[in-house]
């Protein structure tokens, strides 16, 4: 009689071992829990604010608010004192805000 041990050859079966324990770890569930969500929103979040372009919107965008605003003040000013004034402020943070969008993207 002949022992069963003898006949199998134990290395024919290392890559179906292998591969099965490698379908176990890839198959593992990971779990949906609200904190796991708020994690993963957060994470998107915090990197689509850290993008160039988005800051470089950000300060478009104030720089059309400040622009509609200086724009009523100068519209309505009552002397020319504030009228020169306000001109030079809306000047002045133009030129600050584009030499600041022109280093952020570069």
């Amino acid at each position: 009689m002949t022992n069963t041990i003898d006949l199998i050859n134990v290395e024919s079966f290392l890559p179906m071992r292998s591969s099965y324990i490698f379908n176990i770890v890839t198959e593992v569930p990971r779990s949906e829990t609200i904190i796991n969500k708020i994690g993963k929103l957060t994470g998107k979040i915090v990197r689509f604010f850290r993008k160039p372009q988005t800051r470089a919107t950000a300060m478009l965008s104030y720089w059309g608010v400040e622009t509609v605003l200086f724009s009523i003040i100068m519209l309505t000013a009552s002397s020319s004192i504030i009228f020169a004034s306000a001109l030079f402020l809306y000047l002045y943070g133009t030129y600050a805000l584009f030499s600041a969008i022109n280093v952020l993207t570069k």
